[in-house]
């Protein structure tokens, strides 16, 4: 895309919106200055090309700042603009090399087709990059959305993180239980592997010593999913962070909890033979 081109405008004011001001900012890259000191300072620092001065200010001698320009920069194109009143000033910024004028109010038209001249800008060429830019932007947020309102392939996700936390990538395990969890569009179907995924992500955040972390995730997934084959593991977990949080008490309530909860299975075996290793 072509870059725009640097318009130096020096006026009274640069608080105040002109509407010609805004014209030219469609077509240019405008910078606004008061005064010929800030005029001097900017041609110094930047690549202008074409200068505005509005010779009817009465804060400043727009004529004066006219002059000190052309002290050191000649060659530069230069436009000015004023009253009708102001008329002999305009020909006085004759003398020292004017590239055009025109009096308030602006034509606007007349002032960009003048300017496209002298710097060699294609205005039209400007505006059909801008329209192209704009429908390159409003594709990319219809693809960004497209995206949003097509559910991920959450099964085929599951199955990848539990392949990482059984091959102890936990990082990666992580955050494909996070992204499962996070997903906004989901199947019907798929809501189980939801609710899993909170299980699985307790079960990594154990191996990262994450023990509240995980029993955070535990008791998420034992009030989302209480029809789960996954739910008496769950409280087995949360009975085991609570031994690495050297909190026995609390472990121990929560495996005599799990060993009188049906059906009878390993999971209430491994709860009873912890309550023996942990009572005195």
């Amino acid at each position: 895309m072509m870059a725009k081109k640097n318009l130096l405008i020096v006026d009274n004011t640069t608080a105040i919106v002109s509407p010609w001001k805004t014209d030219l900012k469609t077509y240019f890259n405008c910078m606004e200055v008061v005064g010929g000191f800030e005029a001097l300072s900017k041609l110094k620092t930047n690549e202008i090309a074409c200068i505005i001065v509005n010779l009817s200010i009465r804060s400043f001698n727009g004529l004066d700042v006219v002059l000190k320009i052309r002290e050191k920069h000649k060659s530069i194109p230069l436009i000015v603009i004023a009253d009708k009143n102001d008329l002999r000033f305009v020909k006085n910024a004759a003398l020292y090399g004017i590239h055009g004028y025109f009096l308030f109010p602006i034509d606007e038209i007349k002032l960009l087709d003048n300017l496209e001249k002298i710097t060699g800008v294609s205005l039209v060429q400007i505006v059909n990059e801008a329209a192209i830019e704009k429908a390159r932007k409003e594709e990319m947020v219809q693809e960004k959305q497209k995206k949003e309102d097509d559910p991920e392939d959450i099964p085929s996700l599951y199955y990848e993180g539990q392949s990482f936390l059984l091959n102890e990538n936990v990082d990666g395990a992580v955050q494909i239980f996070e992204k499962i969890l996070n997903t906004k569009k989901l199947k019907d179907t798929w809501r189980r592997f939801r609710e899993d995924s909170l299980y699985q992500l307790g079960r990594c955040f154990i191996k990262q010593g994450k023990y509240k972390e995980a029993m955070e995730r535990f008791n998420d997934f034992i009030s989302q999913a209480p029809n789960s084959e996954l739910y008496k593991n769950a409280y087995l977990l949360i009975g085991e962070c609570y031994e690495n949080l050297n909190e026995p008490g609390k472990a121990i309530t929560i495996y005599k909890k799990l060993i009188d909860m049906p059906p009878f299975d390993s999971v209430s075996t491994q709860a009873r033979k912890k309550v023996k290793q942990l009572q005195p």
